[in-house]
């Protein structure tokens, strides 16, 4: 305990940490305070836009079914369809009107699951994206089970909840555009040199008695603790958004997708209460990856360069998830395919590289083997040197 105690009190006070979070606590203040309130969905609420997709319709069916000539026959096809669609935007722009946000959100959910076929909007065809039909079909089935799930909750709806602007949202939103990854790299950048820095203090350390296990045991309780100090330090972000836009419910629905060919998938939905608790597993389990693997090196290598150096494995997933490929069987079974847990748990990793492979419990039993292993080569690695505190330069 003694020990913990006087490495705890290294961790923090020692400057390149402190700065670290100093500089993280501001950065996430300025996210919440400047960033968070111009989020601009995609799929926003946009009455002009509506309206403007009514007339036409409306005009379209006038004019269809008042002219007989041959070129305007051919478009009669059309004519149940763009009926149906000027119905549904009817009943959207009036419950805007009375800012009846949940009856916006039933008709919103229909007017998404007639038209999941397209056209999209021209948001998803920016930048000569060549997937903007599978990016905008998975992203309208996906805001059609997120508003179907809003329909159902015994709580006031809001625009910030239809635009996911509330924090847990935004929490939500964050984790899924690689999040957990960042906080991931801050956790190496903190403890790189938390097993090397014992050497610079042999005569202090030479009071505790101490094995080389029990020393990396107290220092892996540090790190979870430096590791939990980052949550904690988004928690002043959290209260302003959640001041600012409401804080939302764990009884949200969002997308669990199921990968089938050809558009064919189960498109289930999960509550974010779920969701964040798979991040929190996913979290504890790459943390206890990260700790062992900067073990091993450390007692390997002594040098903390190649502790930082490991953090681009965590970048390494982003080579083979490129949408449009078949991700190959091999790659479920290696750590690295579940850095995005995120994405993995909601479905979207399947549908980019189309397969069924990721799924979020074989993530947990990949990384969980792969700690096992990492702990076995730290245990047979301390048996065979000598305690740290005594180990050389």
């Amino acid at each position: 305990m003694s020990y913990l105690k006087w490495d705890l009190k290294q961790w923090f006070t020692n400057p390149k940490n402190s700065v670290i979070y100093i500089v993280f606590l501001l950065v996430t203040l300025f996210y919440a305070l400047r960033i968070a309130s111009s989020y601009a969905p995609v799929e926003r609420i946009d009455p002009a836009e509506i309206e403007a997709r009514y007339n036409d319709s409306v005009a379209f069916i006038e004019r269809i079914e008042s002219n007989t000539d041959a070129t305007y026959m051919q478009a009669l096809s059309n004519l149940p369809q763009v009926k149906k669609q000027s119905i549904i935007d009817r009943k959207r722009l009036d419950a805007l009107a009375a800012k009846d946000y949940r009856s916006y959100a039933v008709a919103t959910a229909e007017w998404y699951n007639t038209n999941t076929m397209g056209p999209y909007k021209p948001e998803y065809y920016t930048g000569g994206n060549i997937f903007s039909d599978k990016e905008g079909f998975f992203a309208y089935i996906q805001t059609a089970k997120r508003y179907e799930g809003y329909t159902n909750l015994d709580m006031t709806i809001t625009p910030e909840i239809l635009e996911e602007r509330t924090a847990l949202q935004t929490l939500q939103r964050l984790l899924s555009s690689g999040l957990l990854v960042f906080l991931l790299l801050i956790v190496l950048v903190l403890s790189a040199d938390t097993v090397l820095r014992d050497r610079t203090h042999k005569t202090v350390l030479g009071g505790f008695p101490l094995t080389s296990l029990k020393q990396l045991f107290a220092k892996g309780i540090t790190i979870v603790i430096g590791a939990t100090t980052l949550w904690v330090l988004m928690i002043p972000a959290f209260l302003i958004i959640g001041f600012q836009k409401g804080f939302g419910s764990l009884a949200f629905k969002i997308m669990a997708y199921c990968y089938g060919p050809s558009g064919s998938g189960i498109y289930d939905t999960i509550s974010l209460g779920r969701f964040f608790g798979y991040i929190t597993l996913y979290w504890v389990s790459w943390l206890f990856l990260l700790i062992l693997l900067s073990f091993v090196i450390s007692l390997l290598f002594k040098t903390e360069f190649l502790i930082l150096l490991s953090g681009i494995l965590l970048f390494a997933s982003r080579t083979y998830y490129i949408n449009g490929t078949v991700l190959k069987p091999v790659y479920a079974y290696s750590p690295l395919s579940y850095v995005d847990p995120a994405n993995i748990v909601t479905g979207a990793t399947n549908n980019l590289v189309s397969t069924d492979l990721l799924t979020a419990w074989k993530g947990l039993a990949v990384i969980s083997m792969t700690n096992l292993l990492l702990f076995l080569v730290v245990w047979l690695l301390t048996r065979r040197t000598k305690p740290l505190v005594m180990q050389g330069h």
